[in-house]
């Protein structure tokens, strides 16, 4: 895809990669690869939601927001781009 088209412009790409780890969202976003330039996962947003509606179920702590984010920045010091967000509009507030 980088090579096809994306390559032609100058533009940054952004890809949804929930359901990974961050070592597999590296294979996408490292500036080696050429595949996208930053992604973003939904662990951080889920925390203490639950059921059909991913509604919130039970409060979590501060401890695991922070645990999660850390872990999601790491990728940084590996050369990825996690991109950060609080809410969205696929989630109820």
């Amino acid at each position: 895809m980088h090579r096809e088209v994306m390559s032609r412009y100058d533009m940054m790409t952004v890809g949804e990669l929930n359901h990974t780890t961050p070592d597999q969202m590296m294979k996408y976003v490292h500036p080696d690869r050429h595949e996208l330039q930053m992604g973003f996962t939904f662990e951080h947003v889920n925390l203490g939601r639950g059921g059909v509606d991913m509604a919130m179920v039970e409060p979590h702590k501060l401890s695991e927001f922070k645990e999660v984010i850390a872990r999601w920045q790491g990728l940084r010091e590996k050369g990825g781009w996690h991109a950060l967000y609080l809410e969205n509009h696929d989630q109820v507030s």
